[in-house]
């Protein structure tokens, strides 16, 4: 198997800005899916219970 090379400087200014701004919007992403498996704001799922409805899975 043949290997591949990297051209990827980890020591750049830009590859730091870069990572920096990934990782930033994987945090956000991250809280996002936490609140989607949390079914949502807790007042909204008491709203529905107290409607007598299911939630969502």
């Amino acid at each position: 198997m043949n290997v591949l090379e990297s051209r990827i400087r980890t020591d750049s200014d830009e590859y730091r800005a870069n990572r920096e701004h990934q990782l930033a919007i994987l945090a956000e992403f991250r809280g996002k899916y936490a609140d989607v498996c949390a079914h949502g704001s807790q007042r909204l799922v008491e709203k529905h219970r107290a409607r007598g409805k299911l939630l969502a899975r």
